[in-house]
């Protein structure tokens, strides 16, 4: 995604802020179903038979509903996106630092 922004302008560290956010939000939105689901299958009683994964999927849905695949999204994502944002915002920063110190110190060189 900051390939296609950056052809078109330079991406500023606000706007790599907001394209972090907005991919790692897409990503756990979508993987945090299997999160769920895995957790599940880990806490089954010790005298139980172990669940697969469609069983698993299934008595999630039947239990809870569609929304019990995403119980407890909240603070995940909460948590993985500002740490996805702000890890693009500061290596782009990290990155133009690097670049300047670079170049002067070529120059002093010269």
């Amino acid at each position: 995604m900051k390939n296609t922004v950056e052809k078109k302008r330079r991406v500023t560290p606000t706007i790599a802020f907001f394209l972090g956010a907005l991919g790692k939000l897409f990503a756990t939105s979508v993987t945090y179903p299997y999160i769920t689901v895995k957790s599940q299958m880990h806490v089954a009683g010790n005298g139980e038979k172990k669940e697969g994964m469609s069983q698993t999927i299934s008595r999630v849905i039947k239990e809870e509903g569609y929304a019990g695949l995403y119980k407890g999204i909240g603070p995940k994502v909460t948590q993985s996106v500002l740490t996805a944002a702000f890890l693009f915002a500061f290596k782009d920063v990290l990155y133009e630092q690097t670049i300047k110190l670079r170049t002067l110190a070529a120059k002093k060189r010269a």
